[in-house]
């Protein structure tokens, strides 16, 4: 019992000690965080028309309505790097 209890207060004692080493969060990329849409299509990446933007804007609010699946569309400029997975 003892023990079970030492391992306890040694996890507790090292993780919080790792929790007040993080003192603040980085991030990891440059680009800025685009603002919350009020549409589902929101094309930075300017990789599509404004009729193909307006034709799954449409599509995609009927499939909202229609069922409890709401989807969005986010295109961005560049990944920084990052791969896609």
């Amino acid at each position: 019992m003892i023990n079970k209890f030492l391992v306890l207060l040694t996890f507790l004692f090292v993780f919080n000690a790792n929790a007040k080493s993080q003192d603040h969060w980085e991030p990891t990329s440059k680009q800025e965080v685009p603002p919350k849409p009020n549409h589902l299509v929101d094309d930075l990446g300017d990789m599509l028309s404004p009729e193909e933007e307006n034709s799954l804007e449409q599509k995609l609010v009927a499939e909202s309505d229609s069922t409890s699946t709401q989807i969005a569309i986010l295109t961005i400029e560049d990944l920084n790097g990052y791969d896609i997975y």
